[in-house]
């Protein structure tokens, strides 16, 4: 037919940490195989360990045929990749494709960093351990107020009853820096080497910012 690819976020950011699903990403997958369609995924927000494991489509048991990666992929320098299967790169001969700045030596070096880091041992467990502590924190702090989604430290809370916006603006004055996403959701992105103790503090902080709310 005339669809080359398909490409989707295995869970949405900006669209408020949505999740797609297994058997949808299956049945993606296995039609995509059928029709001869390319399958993408932007692991820019949910690849390099942000969900517990490396990449996001690992909890899936399924794997697309190009990736895209960037922001974590070098802890915050500048760079962009994409990942491709054998097959998908086959299409790519010497010429075909070219950058103005690729293969800078300062974020290559950076990206290297940040992989031994990730593939220490243990570390993608803590980040796994982590997210579902402060999943079910947040349940606790939050109760019927917020319907709380995500998998690893890659957390949003759906509000009911309170405007994300009202929330974030109040978190700010009680120094919690956090961001929307989608349909009236507030995420919780914390870094994938905190600590407990910081987790507490930041759920404290929550936790005196939904109280100022319900006092106004």
């Amino acid at each position: 037919g005339d669809v080359v690819a398909v490409m989707l976020e295995v869970i949405q950011g900006e669209g408020g940490v949505k999740e797609a699903g297994k058997g949808f990403l299956k049945q993606l997958r296995d039609y995509c195989d059928k029709e001869d369609i390319l399958l993408i995924f932007d692991e820019i927000q949910t690849g390099m360990g942000r969900t517990g494991k490396m990449f996001a489509y690992e909890h899936y048991d399924i794997i697309p045929d190009i990736m895209t990666l960037a922001k974590a992929l070098a802890n915050g320098v500048p760079i962009g990749a994409t990942v491709a299967s054998e097959k998908a790169s086959s299409y790519f001969k010497p010429g075909t494709h070219a950058t103005t700045f690729g293969g800078n030596y300062l974020a290559c070096a950076a990206a290297n960093k940040v992989m031994d880091i990730m593939t220490e041992e243990g570390f993608l467990k803590k980040v796994s351990q982590n997210g579902a502590y402060l999943q079910k924190e947040l349940e606790n702090l939050f109760g019927e107020k917020a319907e709380i989604r995500g998998e690893g430290l890659m957390v949003g809370a759906s509000l009911k009853g309170v405007d994300s916006t009202d929330f974030i603006k109040a978190a700010a004055e009680n120094k919690l820096l956090l961001v929307a996403a989608g349909d009236n959701t507030v995420r919780f992105y914390p870094p994938l080497n905190t600590s407990k103790d910081d987790m507490d503090y930041g759920l404290g902080l929550a936790e005196k910012t939904l109280k100022d709310l319900s006092e106004d």
